[in-house]
């Protein structure tokens, strides 16, 4: 995804990371496959893509802050 947007973009300037799921269920019928999910997406997937993006940005040396 990143490399795709890099190559039809030629640079990344933001990311919005926003991908995110829930089990809804009670926490009692919550298993080990629904926790696992919940991980990897909202934090593994979170950071990963992030992490992915960045490695684009910082060479480009754009910072707001």
């Amino acid at each position: 995804m990143v490399n795709a947007a890099y190559e039809t973009y030629g640079r990344i300037d933001i990311l919005v990371n926003n991908a995110g799921c829930n089990a809804r269920r009670p926490p009692l019928k919550i298993t080990w496959d629904n926790w696992n999910l919940i991980l990897d997406t909202n934090l593994r997937g979170t950071f990963f893509v992030a992490q992915a993006v960045a490695r684009r940005m910082i060479p480009q040396q754009y910072w707001s802050f």
